[in-house]
């Protein structure tokens, strides 16, 4: 499955989708050292960055629409 995605999405979906995952694992308001580990795996097999891995945990943390373009890539129109 990760081959799948990793072959059909760009790098701007793959943040999205780390920033899903993000957005659940905060969900509870406490974030375990496992599901931290879980992330980490997920941002490092979908072939992100530190830094992509950790904008996704950004936007997860602040809530909003992470289906709108500008708001991932950070580019504001």
């Amino acid at each position: 499955v990760v081959k799948l995605i990793n072959d059909t999405f760009d790098d701007m979906q793959r943040l999205r989708i780390l920033a899903f995952v993000w957005r659940v694992i905060a969900a509870d308001g406490e974030t375990s050292t496992f599901e931290n580990h879980a992330a980490v795996e997920i941002r490092t097999r979908l072939g992100l960055s530190l830094e992509q891995g950790a904008h996704a945990r950004r936007l997860a943390e602040e809530g909003g629409d992470l289906t709108i373009e500008e708001r991932v890539s950070g580019v504001e129109r």
